[in-house]
């Protein structure tokens, strides 16, 4: 589910303020109240789909506080699009945002169709928990054991794990 956002991200670039964020707040949509709720958002951190007038899907992410204070967090994503750039790697858009009052980044959907997203949890089998701001911390080495059985559990050969990973 998406909350939906008449706007291109052309035309949202007239609500950035003057720190350098897109104030979706200004738009009037109430987040909360949708059921668009991403599933690995935490009470520390709001996620949101969102849906763009001309179909464009974005995550919306609030970014993440330590001990109930402001973090960097938002740039990092910019700054690890720029980098995936600068070394060829294909990798989602990103630019800061706020909404719900809080700061954040949302980070344009690079899914084609029929492509869809899993989370480590899911293949690992690991209950997220909303109260635990670092429910989805995995070690590689259990995701690479776990992964034969989420891809038989998911309906998918063996043969497609490289396509289900990359």
């Amino acid at each position: 589910n998406y909350v939906d956002i008449n706007y291109t991200l052309e035309e949202l670039e007239q609500f950035r303020d003057e720190d350098g964020f897109i104030n979706l707040d200004l738009l009037g949509i109430d987040f909360i109240q949708s059921d668009a709720r991403e599933k690995m958002g935490t009470i520390e951190k709001d996620k949101y789909w969102a849906k763009l007038k001309d179909g464009t899907k974005l995550l919306l992410k609030s970014e993440d506080l330590f001990d109930g204070k402001e973090t960097a967090s938002p740039y990092a994503e910019l700054i690890c699009e720029e980098l995936a750039k600068q070394v060829g790697v294909e990798c989602a858009h990103c630019d800061l945002i706020k909404f719900n009052g809080k700061k954040g980044v949302f980070s344009k959907s690079i899914l084609k169709e029929g492509e869809q997203l899993f989370s480590l949890n899911s293949i690992l089998k690991i209950q997220s928990d909303p109260n635990d701001m670092f429910s989805d911390v995995t070690n590689l080495v259990d995701v690479i054991r776990s992964l034969p059985e989420f891809l038989k559990n998911e309906d998918q050969q063996k043969d497609n794990s490289y396509q289900v990973v990359y």
